[in-house]
């Protein structure tokens, strides 16, 4: 699963795009994407930097 953690208050999201591991290391562009934080409702840039597998 795909998650993102928001950078305010830490909480791990689902993130709202699912893609293979593969495609994210090939530095897919998922800049300008983001969603909100389901704890804190802060606006979580989606970027390869704040996305991880677990």
């Amino acid at each position: 699963m795909l998650m993102v953690k928001c950078p305010e208050c830490g909480h791990e999201n689902t993130a709202s795009i699912q893609m293979p591991p593969e495609t994210l290391s090939t530095d897919a562009n998922v800049s300008g994407n983001e969603q909100p934080c389901e704890n804190c409702h802060a606006s979580i840039p989606l970027s390869n930097e704040n996305l991880y597998y677990k």
